[in-house]
């Protein structure tokens, strides 16, 4: 498969509400056929945590590694060269937290997705996002490592059902750095068909924009339009943490349904297989020898006799002989959840949905709507703009999805401009 033409944009924000940006990023494009069928690209996104110099540091430290490690470990293959850079970088986080008391107890979440000509891999620990936009369709492809989201996975409920039972959204449950050691999320390779977006995002983004609007920008929009009205979209709605968009579009039509990867699973043996419920039969068979001689030793009035013996003998054998193989098999999975050993973790999609433009063109008006009258008690609007709304809604109408949300994005990006410049902009939103 040849190198292709990837479209990318990779780009932050500080936020409305935050004096410094800890979020860092990292993008490495494949430059030629070689580098794509053996390094690929790779795009980050890292959002920093614990106080101002200690998150920046932590994300920054966290990009450098993967950067540096990454090409190093290729030898291994594309899944253990990220896990380990990962690694690496977690084990140099702690190592930099204990040596510094400013930077003690830092860390940082750490999102990965490489697209290569095998397919598309996702390496993640914490709270930020990896998305695949596909065909009408939004698909998370991490699972976050965030309180929130255990609780419902235990209730099994959703993560929006949690937060209405008052839990906390901003804890997470695992980042790189506090801890000397770290268990890496690694995911692939998923098959890429021409048309696929890709987007990589810190929670600032995830928190303030829905998954549902996300696939229609990024759908909707070339990927340097979609990252600054998503960034836009963000800021407009608050913007109370740093914002980090990278965005991935692999050109082509998706209604072809041309696949330009289909990837080759490593699926395990026979023997495996066999091996992994090999105790269940030996525990059956045991139990049934060692409960028949009991009955007939019984029915015996309890006599003693060598055959009753060695019956019991054999079917503690056959009991003996199923706890080992458990054991056995248990250790072999346990081996192979090793963080420098593991291989495919699954091709799970965490989280889907289906967007239409509608409902969520609707949404976004009616928020920019409600900016903008903000700014017009502050008298810093544009007279401009609500007709340009007003046009954005009739081509909306008219089924013109695409020029309506260039003509919002445009409306928005301006508005937001002025927000920034006001004296007190937490007082436009709720």
């Amino acid at each position: 498969m040849n190198l292709p033409d990837i479209l990318e944009i990779h780009d932050t924000h500080v936020g409305l509400r935050r004096a410094v940006n800890q979020d860092s990023m990292l993008v490495q494009l494949a430059q030629n056929e070689e580098q794509w069928q053996t390094k690929g690209s790779l795009f980050m996104v890292a959002d920093g945590m614990g106080g101002h110099k200690g998150g920046e540091k932590a994300s920054q430290i966290a990009v450098q590694e993967v950067s540096l490690v990454f090409g190093k470990m290729l030898a291994m293959g594309h899944d253990k060269a990220l896990r380990r850079a990962l690694l690496d970088a977690n084990q140099k986080i702690h190592k930099c937290g204990k040596e510094n008391h400013e930077f003690f107890n830092m860390g940082t979440t750490a999102s990965i997705l490489l697209l290569t000509g095998k397919g598309a891999w996702v390496a993640h620990v914490g709270d930020s996002r990896v998305y695949r936009i596909r065909e009408g369709m939004v698909e998370q492809l991490t699972y976050d490592h965030s309180y929130i989201w255990e609780v419902a996975r235990i209730h099994n409920i959703t993560p929006e059902d949690a937060a209405k039972k008052g839990i906390l959204s901003n804890k997470i449950t695992r980042c790189l750095g506090p801890e000397p050691e770290v268990l890496v999320d690694l995911e692939g390779p998923h098959e890429i068909l021409l048309g696929d977006t890709y987007l990589v995002c810190s929670d600032g983004l995830s928190n303030k924009v829905t998954d549902e609007e996300m696939g229609l920008i990024c759908s909707q929009m070339e990927p340097k339009e979609a990252g600054e009205f998503l960034i836009d979209l963000a800021n407009s709605r608050g913007g109370p943490d740093n914002i980090t968009v990278v965005i991935a579009k692999v050109p082509g039509k998706s209604e072809e349904h041309a696949p330009m990867v289909r990837p080759t699973m490593n699926r395990p043996s026979i023997v495996d297989r066999l091996l992994k419920w090999s105790w269940i039969p030996f525990l059956i068979i045991g139990l049934l020898i060692i409960s028949v001689s009991l009955s007939f030793y019984y029915n015996q009035i309890m006599s003693f006799e060598p055959k009753f013996f060695g019956l019991i003998m054999i079917g503690t054998s056959f009991f003996v002989a199923s706890v080992l193989a458990f054991y056995f098999s248990e250790m072999k999975n346990r081996t192979q959840l090793n963080p420098l050993e593991s291989q495919t973790v699954g091709l799970r999609i965490h989280r889907r949905a289906l967007f239409n433009g509608l409902a969520q063109m609707e949404k976004i008006l009616l928020g920019l709507e409600a900016l903008i009258v903000g700014l017009e008690r502050q008298k810093t609007t544009n007279p401009q703009w609500n007709n340009m709304l007003t046009k954005a809604r009739t081509l909306l109408k008219e089924s013109n999805t695409k020029d309506s949300i260039k003509m919002v994005g445009k409306v928005l990006h301006e508005a937001i401009l002025m927000v920034q410049n006001a004296k007190k902009p937490p007082q436009l939103f709720n």
